[in-house]
């Protein structure tokens, strides 16, 4: 697998290398940035538009909404899904995997089609949180009602997580929306921290929640956690989810518009 995502690596740093352009212009179009930067554009330091960017206030609740979904979802997803499938209910790897994907393909779907309906309803704020909705009310299921008893119920309970998760990737063109049109890459990535913050945090931060409800299982020296200590974890992650949810509140709607000077 990973010879072969090597040379598929290669071969798109080849395609980048004789597709790719640095301004529209270039292939024939309208160039994009029609605002001057302050200052001259070429004068202002990475570090001064930095600055301007960070000292945006209309630019932190995306930082929230990426910190609290995209961190909780990552890790479930990325880590813990598999232990708790395989510890709660005795599934193999092979099995727990199968679940994992789902979760990644409903993740994918969300990734490709928020955007396209945000856009058609020229709405930001409600495609994130009716995203954000779908993602908590997975929580719910799965802290009220547990695990799903059937194979189908519990396919869509993790295809629905992964797609109500995604949402948060609006939170991209929303930054971009909010700031200066030349400052605009540096948003999205200062935005985009968030995501690799709350990765960065909530994963360990998860295991410490069920190291502090740990009933002593043990198996091969390995900690194995019971369904109610999962359980609190997740309430940790629903917890992470409402945050989210209410950082969309203070986020400033768009219209799928630059409203910088607005």
């Amino acid at each position: 697998v990973f010879i072969l995502i090597g040379i598929i690596s290669l071969l798109v740093s080849v395609m980048a290398w004789l597709l790719v352009r640095n301004r529209p212009e270039d292939y024939g179009h309208k160039p994009v940035l029609v605002h001057k930067v302050e200052d001259n554009d070429h004068t202002v330091s990475i570090f001064r538009k930095l600055g301007k960017v960070i000292a945006n206030k209309r630019l932190w609740p995306g930082f929230i909404v990426n910190f609290g979904s995209s961190g909780g979802l990552y890790a479930f997803m990325g880590l813990w899904a598999v232990p708790y499938l395989r510890d709660v209910h005795n599934m193999t790897r092979n099995e727990a995997s199968i679940y994992v994907t789902l979760l990644i393909a409903g993740f994918a779907v969300g990734a490709m089609s928020w955007g396209s309906i945000s856009d058609w309803l020229r709405n930001r704020k409600l495609v994130i949180s009716f995203a954000l909705l779908v993602y908590l009310g997975c929580w719910l299921i799965l802290i009220l009602a547990g695990w799903p008893a059937t194979v189908p119920g519990a396919w869509l309970l993790c295809f629905f997580m992964g797609l109500g998760g995604s949402g948060f990737f609006l939170t991209m063109p929303n930054a971009k929306e909010i700031s200066h049109p030349g400052f605009s890459g540096i948003a999205v990535a200062a935005v985009n921290v968030g995501t690799f913050l709350g990765v960065a945090i909530i994963q360990p931060l998860f295991g410490k929640v069920l190291d502090s409800v740990w009933n002593g299982k043990l198996i091969d020296g390995v900690r194995v956690y019971s369904e109610s200590a999962y359980k609190t974890g997740f309430i940790l992650l629903l917890v992470l989810g409402l945050s989210s949810l209410l950082a969309v509140v203070f986020m400033q709607e768009t219209r799928c518009r630059n409203i910088f000077h607005l």
